[in-house]
């Protein structure tokens, strides 16, 4: 489905719609315009600066270093945080509005800041379920804003440390459980977050088979040569548009382009699709890929065949794989009653194809192709050998 010019797959979007997906973010999120919040370097710079040092890689192992006590450093990291001027970005609340509500919010986040609680007060009244590491919920069951690595507002729940990363994945072992029960459950969409910390890069690729295929990463399309590190990842590149590598305009756009197209109302629906059915044939790629969208859905189905006439919409369908039998009704609509003509079979097929689990768009095809190749009407529902 292309968006804002950016190809969300399939997957991402069926997960979205089913109410199954997270939206993992990091320190991207929060760094920029108003939000002003520092990398993971930069912090670690600037907490060192207090101790007298120059920070140096790893690191976790380097802040473990400023001190023998944990307290120290956590405390140290939320002073440095809490004197910056930090607001919520757009980006907040379009990564948000990728839910409903606020009872079904999933987020989760490394980041220490409230910016996604903030931000949730100006779109909902009541606010999610906010969880601090390392009293998290189960993985499997969960709605909310979840701080994996702690908040600013509790010190004692930062995770910045060599020592306080081995406590949280291997000791203690809550951050682990809880992202292993994640992954296996839901459909996980990265933003803003580089995946290049050692312990969620070891923990990417022992995940279990259960949790193929439902990972995703949106990144700018500056960045296409680590594609060997999402592979190896288990991770599936969305690439959004950069003119250079630190170009992060159309991140905030291509998230609000998903978001509100997880929020259309059928009204907004009909709307949309009727718009685009009214054309001589689809003029762009996100016009195709909302209509070859909307045939998978019966209540879509009828908003598109009660608006489309022209028999341009008939030889498109059959050129993008898609439904492929339109071509053969939209000859029909020529005739007499061509939407009701239209409208009866088109609906009629795809809510077939919807209680029997078939793919309409298939099905669709292999009709039109054997009807153009004169050969008999295909049997598709099994019913001559019933």
């Amino acid at each position: 489905m292309i968006l804002s010019g950016v190809n969300f797959p399939p997957k991402l979007i069926d997960a979205a719609e089913q109410g199954n997906l997270v939206v993992f973010a990091g320190a991207g999120v929060s760094m920029g315009e108003p939000s002003n919040l520092p990398s993971f370097w930069k912090l670690a710079e600037d907490i060192a600066r207090g101790f007298g040092y120059e920070p140096k890689e790893p690191l976790d192992q380097f802040l473990g270093s400023l001190s023998p006590d944990e307290s120290v450093i956590q405390n140290a990291t939320v002073n440095t945080l809490q004197s910056i001027n930090s607001q919520p970005k757009e980006l907040h609340s379009h990564l948000l509005n990728m839910f409903t509500s606020s009872g079904s919010v999933r987020v989760v986040t490394t980041n220490f800041d409230p910016l996604f609680t903030e931000a949730s007060s100006n779109i909902w009244t009541n606010k999610p379920e906010i969880y601090t590491a390392p009293a998290l919920p189960l993985g499997y069951d969960f709605e909310g804003i979840v701080h994996i690595h702690g908040a600013n507002t509790n010190p004692k729940s930062i995770v910045v440390t060599d020592r306080g990363f081995g406590k949280a994945y291997l000791t203690d072992g809550w951050a682990s459980r809880f992202l292993m029960q994640m992954f296996e459950t839901y459909t996980v969409l990265f933003v803003g977050y580089s995946h290049d910390d050692m312990v969620m890069s070891y923990l990417a690729r022992a995940l279990p088979d259960k949790a193929k295929g439902k990972r995703f990463a949106l990144v700018g399309s500056e960045t296409k040569n680590q594609d060997s590190k999402w592979q190896s990842l288990g991770i599936e590149p969305v690439y959004f548009p950069q003119e250079h590598e630190h170009d992060y305009d159309e991140l905030s756009s291509s998230t609000k382009a998903l978001s509100d197209f997880l929020r259309r109302r059928p009204s907004d629906w009909q709307e949309h699709i009727g718009r685009i059915a009214e054309q001589d044939g689809p003029l762009d790629l996100e016009d195709e890929h909302a209509i070859q969208h909307a045939l998978n859905d019966v209540a879509k189905v009828r908003y598109f065949t009660s608006r489309a006439t022209s028999e341009k919409w008939a030889f498109w369908l059959h050129d993008q794989d898609a439904s492929s039998e339109a071509r053969k009704h939209f000859k029909d609509c020529l005739s007499e009653d061509p939407r009701d003509k239209f409208c009866s079979r088109v609906f009629s097929i795809v809510e077939t194809c919807k209680m029997r689990g078939l793919s309409s768009f298939a099905l669709l095809k292999q009709i039109v192709a054997d009807v153009k190749a004169l050969l008999p009407y295909p049997d598709v529902f099994g019913l001559a050998s019933g």
